[in-house]
Parts: C-alpha cells; structure tokens; sequence
C-alpha cells in the first residue's frame, strides 16, 4: 500500500506542479513575453501590462490588463483595460481547445489618418518566409462558446476622407452554438448624425470551421433612413450561398451623402425591396421592388464582377417615371455641390476676342469623346421599358429599349418608342475604332417615324404652334469621328419625312402672294386665322457631311412652297432658298422668295427686297417642322385644286409609313 500511495503522489505532483508554477508566474514577467511573442507576429507594437492566470479550477482563466496597440506609422490604435479568456478543460480534454468566455472591456479602438497619409491601424512590414506551399498546414482554431464587447469606443478621424465617426460598440452572445445568435450593437455619430447598427450572426463558429452556414439579419439607421437585412451564407470567403433579403427607406439622401462623405444625387424619398443571391460568379438582385417619388420600378440585376469591365445584365420596368422630378432632383444636387473648377489662366483681350468669335460662328461641339470613360463603365445587356412617362417639353408616352455593351461597341435597339401619340423604332450602334485609347468611333444610325404629331412637339417645346399634323418618314446615316463636328462633316446618310394635316400662320401664305406693304401691315396688326396644310415632303441626301434638299414641297391651300439648296455640315454654312408659288394665278408675278445663307450659329435672311423677319421665321419654322413621313409623289401646282397625292397620305399614314 505504500508503494501505491507514493506513486500516486508522485504522479500528482508531476501534474500538479506545472499548474502551480504556471499560477505563481510573476504577472509582469508573463505579461512581457507575450507581449514580445504577439509584436513579433503581428507586426504592430503590443504592450500588456499584466497577465493573471487562474490554474485552480476545471475552468482557468487568463486576464490580461492594461492593453495597448500602436502601429507603426501612429501611436493609439487599439486599447482595452482588460481581455479575459475562460477555458473548458474537460471539453478540450475530449478534442479541440474549448474556450468557454472571452470578455473584451474598457477600452477604444481608433482610426486615425493625417493629411499626409501616415495612420493609426497600419503595422510594421513582418520579413517574408519562403515556405514550400505543401509545408502550410491548416490552423485549426480553438472553439469559442461565447464573446463579450463592452464598453468599447471606435474612432474615426480621417483627415484625408473628412470622415469623423465616434460609436458605442458592445456585444454578447453565442459564437459556438448554431441556433443562438450573438448580436453586436453600435451608436453614436458619424459626420454629424446619428447612427445606430445592430447585427445578429448565427453560426459563426461552423462557418469559421466551414462545416455549416452562417445566418445573420441587421439594421443600420442614419437619421431618418433605415437599411435591413437578413439571410445567410455558406461560404464567407467567396459568398457562395449568399440569400439575403434587402429593404431600403431613405428619405434624406443629403443625410445619407454626409455619413458617407459620397456626393450623391438629392433624389425624392426612396423605398426598395429586393433580394440577392450569389450564383458564382454572378451576384442577382431578383424582384426588385424600388419607389423613388413619383416613379416606380421593378425588374431583375445580375452583376458579374469577375469580369473586366464588370458585367451587368437586366430586365427593368418603369411605372410612372416620373423624369421630370429625377432631373430636378440632379440638378439641385449639382447645385448644392457645384463642381469646382481648375484655375483659368488669363488670356490677351486678342486671344479672348478669337475665342468669343470662334465660339460664335461654330455650333457643333469639336471636344474629342471620352470613349474609354463610357465603355470601361460596364458590358453586358440592358432590357428597359418605362410606361406612364412624365418629362416636361417632350412628347414621350413610353419607350421598350434594349441596350448592349461590349468593350468597344455600343449597340441599341429602339423595339418601341411612343412619342406624340406616334411610333418610333429603330437601332443605333456605337463602335470604338483604334482601341484601346482612340476616340474615333463608327457610328451607325436607322430610324422609322410613324404618324408624329407635330402641333403636340411644337406645343410642348413651348414653340409656335403654327403647324401640325401626322409625321412619319425613315432615317439613315452613319459616319466616324472623333468629335461631334467631326462625325458631322463626314456623315453620310438621307432621310425622307412626310406631313399631312396641320396649320400654318395665315400670314405667311400672305406675304408669299402680296406686295410687300401689304404684308407689313398684315403683321402689324395680325389675325389668329390660320391656314390648312394639305401635305409637306422632305427628301434630303447627305454625303461627306453635305446636306442637299432634293425635295422640299409644302402644300397649303392657297400655296405651294418649294425649297432647294444644301446644308455643308463641315463649315457649318447655310445655302437654302424657299420659294412659294400661289394657286391664285393673279399672284403669281408679285411671289417673293425667301433665301438662308450665313452660319448654323449665324444665319442670315434674304427676302426679295426686304420681307419681315417674323415672316422669316414662320417660313424656316415651316420648313423645319412641316416635314414628314414617307417618299412623296409628284405635286400639281396653280388652280388650287388639292394635289392628287394628299387625299391618299391619310391611309398611307394610318397604315404606318
């Protein structure tokens, strides 16, 4: 019995022994070492002041007090008064090291970042160590039943993003259990408003070890605007699994763009509902549900961001848009944030004066585009339907659009496009030439009118609603260039318009038949009569950014005018004469025509001897919105009997020519 009774004590003293010693370890000497051992590996400067350890007990326990962590560029990153860590003997004796508890008290991290770069939260560069990759072996992590925040402050003054945040953190719950939750919550002020977050994660413990998924839901409130979610995760590294419901309300983007310190558009109150999903690679916001004001849209997104220009798919549908408060929201943003200029260098009142006349006889824009801006935005397709439109001064119902963008090309379809109670279809596509830097493109341009109310584009473009009628007509160009201008003066391409219906100003037809005393006094004191177009065709060629009028025919019933002439995209001069001829054959001698020369910027008006500028303007007026639809037989002139072509231009136009 003796030897059993002195082997036993022997074996409690070899365990016990390491206990003991461990227990009375001088706290500060155990405080430096690992002090030592945690800046060797982290790179940042770890200061603990002491380190107590509890050995007597199924449930030791080690407590660290008085942290610091300073990086290497700043001092004051991180600071607690104590972190206490509770192990579970008799679990980790069964497998992997159990902790029970880890408790982090008292304390701030901060982020701080100067003007010139140099910041709080940034280590010192730890030395490489080349170690074959079949070396690596996996850390297996402690289990971690449960951690604690509290009393915790975060910090954010940056001097380079402006950003100055000040937050309460705490936190507490199960990290280790699936069906528990732990929950962190946040509040305090960023750039001035108040901020709270709360976050709940379930199953961070398997996630982290990748055997199950994690679940989470959070709110984030930033003054008056909400943002929720909830869903879960398999993968945390790659998002695979990734399903989460989304809500937004946000009533004050300003306060939105203050927290974030983003210049964002001041746009109506917004609420969206929306869910996405991971399908590696591709990211899906599927049934979106978004009001933005007046407007509604709904529709799906499919984001690919593996790709270089990310992709981007989807299918959106607008019902009402309201486009004129989205304008008016984007112009007040730019008004609350005006863009800053770059100094302007003075010039010589000679150069200024150049300028001023070089800028008065030009109209076309000469800036080169900016293609690599556009095409380095996204590729992908874009379906986009918008019914119930609202824009002031433009006729647009609806529009059914389909958008695709390579890298170097731009391709759009117009399947439907409602404007002034007509249609118009068509496509336009936009190629990059001499990638990747040029900004020469090739541009191709179809389109077909169908049955166009002129009167409603005249009267809602707040112009004269002098003429009207049924508009439709075909379209084609196409050119290459690198600027406006230069896509002008080499464009080639015709189109053919036709009218039927509509009025003119009866003054008009007057001036084209009598003297010209007799047509001042007509304006002098003009009537509100007006007079009926039968019908009007435009037939118009274009090569190397010449313009020639082949056909210009507008039929009145008192008149018929005819015009002629070309249009020099290139040097952006006029060279058009208008000339009526009235059905009255008592008038035909005292007919007076109407000539335009000059500049696009700078026309000038020649009107036999001298005709009345208003009279000018109704007749350009009419030449440029009368116009119409398809190709136009031959027109009979004099007797005032209606030409044989407009009685069939009704059914011609009904039948969308």
């Amino acid at each position: 019995m003796r030897h059993i009774r002195n082997t036993i004590l022997i074996i409690l003293c070899v365990v016990m022994l390491p206990i003991v010693i461990v227990r009375f370890l001088p706290e500060h000497w155990v405080a430096t070492q690992v002090s030592r051992l945690l800046t060797d590996m982290t790179g940042y400067n770890v200061d603990i002041d002491a380190i107590g350890i509890n050995t007597l007990s199924f449930h030791p326990t080690v407590k660290a007090s008085q942290i610091v962590v300073n990086g290497s560029q700043l001092e004051g990153f991180l600071s607690l008064a104590h972190v206490l860590i509770t192990l579970d003997i008799p679990a980790s004796l069964k497998g992997a090291l159990t902790v029970d508890r880890i408790e982090l008290a008292e304390g701030e991290v901060k982020f701080l970042r100067e003007a010139n770069g140099n910041n709080t939260w940034t280590g010192a560069e730890l030395p490489s160590k080349d170690v074959p990759s079949d070396k690596f072996e996996k850390i297996e992590l402690p289990t971690l039943r449960s951690l604690t925040v509290s009393d915790v402050g975060i910090l954010v003054v940056d001097e380079v993003s402006g950003h100055d945040v000040d937050l309460d953190l705490a936190a507490d719950g199960s990290v280790g259990v699936t069906d528990e939750q732990w929950t962190a919550k946040a509040t305090g002020n960023a750039n001035g408003t108040p901020v709270e977050g709360i976050l709940s994660l379930a199953g961070i413990q398997e996630i982290v070890a990748g055997s199950d998924s994690l679940k989470f839901n959070g709110s984030l409130a930033a003054g008056v605007n909400n943002i929720k979610l909830d869903g879960g995760i398999d993968d945390a590294n790659t998002l695979d699994g990734l399903n989460a419901n989304i809500s937004l309300t946000l009533d004050d983007w300003q306060t939105l763009s203050s927290v974030s310190k983003i210049d964002l558009p001041a746009l109506p109150a917004t609420q969206l509902a929306t869910r996405l999903t991971r399908e590696a690679p591709q990211f899906l916001l599927s049934n979106i549900d978004m009001v933005v004001g007046n407007s509604s849209v709904n529709g799906d997104v499919r984001v690919d961001l593996s790709t270089t220009p990310i992709s981007v798919y989807s299918n959106i549908l607008a019902a009402p848009l309201d486009i004129d408060q989205l304008m008016q929201s984007l112009y007040s943003s730019e008004a609350a944030n005006p863009v800053k200029n770059e100094p302007i260098e003075k010039q010589s009142a000679d150069e200024a004066g150049n300028e001023s006349t070089n800028e008065e006889d030009t109209l076309l824009p000469e800036e080169q585009f900016a293609l690599q801006e556009v095409f380095n935005i996204a590729q992908g397709a874009f379906d986009i339907r918008a019914d119930e439109i609202s824009i002031e001064n433009l006729p647009f119902d609806a529009f059914d659009i389909s958008i695709a963008m390579d890298p170097d090309k731009l391709d759009v379809e117009f399947k439907q496009v409602e404007l002034a109670d007509g249609a118009v279809k068509g496509s336009m596509i936009v190629v990059q030439a001499g990638k990747p830097t040029s900004s020469n493109v090739e541009l191709q341009a179809e389109l077909e009118l169908s049955a166009l109310n002129v009167a409603r584009i005249l009267r809602e473009a707040d112009l004269p609603n002098d003429a009207g009628g049924k508009l439709g007509g075909k379209l084609k160009y196409w050119s290459k260039g690198s600027s406006v201008a230069e896509l002008a003066a080499e464009l080639d391409g015709g189109m053919f318009l036709l009218m039927a219906g509509g009025f003119i100003d009866l003054n008009m037809v007057e001036i084209a038949g009598l003297d010209l005393f007799q047509a001042m006094g007509d304006l002098i004191t003009p009537s509100d009569e007006q007079t009926a177009v039968r019908c009007a065709y435009l037939d118009l060629h274009t090569k190397k950014g010449l313009s020639t009028i082949n056909n210009l025919i507008i039929d009145t019933v008192d008149t018929v005018f005819l015009a002629e002439g070309r249009v020099d995209l290139s040097n952006e001069t006029l060279d058009i004469v208008l000339e009526p001829h009235p059905k009255d054959v008592s008038l035909l001698a005292s007919r007076t025509s109407v000539s335009i020369g000059g500049t696009m910027a700078n026309p000038d008006f020649g009107v036999g001897a001298a005709l009345p500028v208003r009279a000018v303007a109704i007749a350009l007026l009419s030449q440029l919105a009368t116009p119409a639809l398809a190709l136009l037989p031959l027109i009979e002139i004099g007797g005032g009997q209606p030409a044989p072509y407009c009685n069939a231009l009704g059914g011609a136009l009904s039948d969308g020519l």
